[in-house]
């Protein structure tokens, strides 16, 4: 796999559905880390939000309520799994960056989250979501071994 040639492909998909980087979108370098990860074994996808509106209300009103069955069951397809979510209540070292909400999801595999990540529901989705998301870090995490 020519990983450069990968990564461009990626990044022209998303210009081309009108998402720009703008802090809360993959860089090339992110693409490329992805890209570098094992083909193999499960991946964790640790997130943290910072909210400008409440996100199951902005969705709902941008998409209809009938979106959230739809990412259910595109999730299940692809055998994404909330590990764990909440709220965060505080910094117990670092800068407090206000950061709201905490969410960890497993995928099967590398190709899973490609497949989130690029699938036209989602990308759907991303074209907006800096109408009520200020902040994201999203961290890609192996598992020990």
């Amino acid at each position: 796999m020519n990983i450069d040639k990968k990564v461009a492909d990626y990044m022209e998909l998303y210009a081309k559905a009108g998402i720009g980087a703008g802090g809360i979108e993959p860089t090339a370098e992110n693409w490329k880390a992805v890209l570098e990860y094992p083909s193999e074994g499960k991946v964790y996808l640790v997130t943290q939000f910072i909210f400008t509106d409440n996100p199951v209300d902005a969705v709902t009103r941008l998409f209809g309520a009938e979106y959230f069955e739809r990412y259910a069951k595109f999730r299940e397809r692809l055998g994404a799994k909330d590990i764990f979510s909440g709220a965060m209540t505080g910094m117990w070292t670092g800068e407090d960056d206000a950061w709201q909400t905490f969410q960890v999801t497993e995928f099967p595999n590398r190709e899973a989250v490609l497949a989130y990540v690029t699938d036209p529901l989602i990308l759907e989705t991303k074209k907006v979501r800096g109408s009520f998301i200020a902040k994201q870090r999203s961290f890609i995490v192996k598992p020990d071994e």
